[in-house]
């Protein structure tokens, strides 16, 4: 299979220090999965701070979440996202 490094978080806020704490760009992550269902930076949040950095707008993101709200989509796609799937339940 393919060789890939994961890297789990617990919040936005732990991934935005850890994206910020990388020295090139050719360091960042090839893809980033996140919720928006998380502790004290949410994943909206995170999404919005993505997109307004100079650098880090350019890692895809992927929304994974339990949220099968419109409005959470719409929100994600002007956010940045480039894939939104709800989890099964």
């Amino acid at each position: 299979g393919p060789d890939a490094d994961f890297r789990f978080l617990d919040d936005g806020s732990q991934l935005m220090l850890a994206l910020t704490a990388l020295n090139e760009p050719s360091d960042y992550p090839d893809i980033i999965v996140l919720d928006l269902r998380l502790p004290q930076l949410d994943g909206h949040s995170t999404l919005k701070q993505l997109q307004q950095h100079p650098d880090l707008w350019q890692i895809p993101v992927v929304v994974y979440t339990s949220s099968t709200r419109p409005v959470d989509q719409n929100e994600s796609f002007d956010r940045g996202a480039r894939w939104f799937e709800t989890k099964p339940s």
